[in-house]
């Protein structure tokens, strides 16, 4: 079994969607570069404040498993 390094948060990938509407995938910079946002901005899309505070049909920022991007 070789060695894989963990995946740092800054290079992770994220989906983003608006409501069920995919838009992109990246890391949270490529994302906040594609909306014309702060890093931070993206961040804050993944709390459950967002999530609270929003609509069905706002952004949303997933995290997608590292298991899915190996296969």
């Amino acid at each position: 079994m070789a060695y894989e390094p963990k995946r740092h948060f800054n290079n992770r990938i994220y989906a983003l969607y608006r409501g069920e509407e995919y838009l992109t995938d990246g890391t949270q910079k490529e994302l906040a570069q594609y909306l014309g946002v702060k890093r931070k901005t993206i961040q804050f899309y993944m709390t459950p404040s967002w999530l609270k505070r929003t609509s069905e049909n706002a952004l949303r920022v997933i995290a997608l498993d590292d298991e899915l991007l190996n296969q």
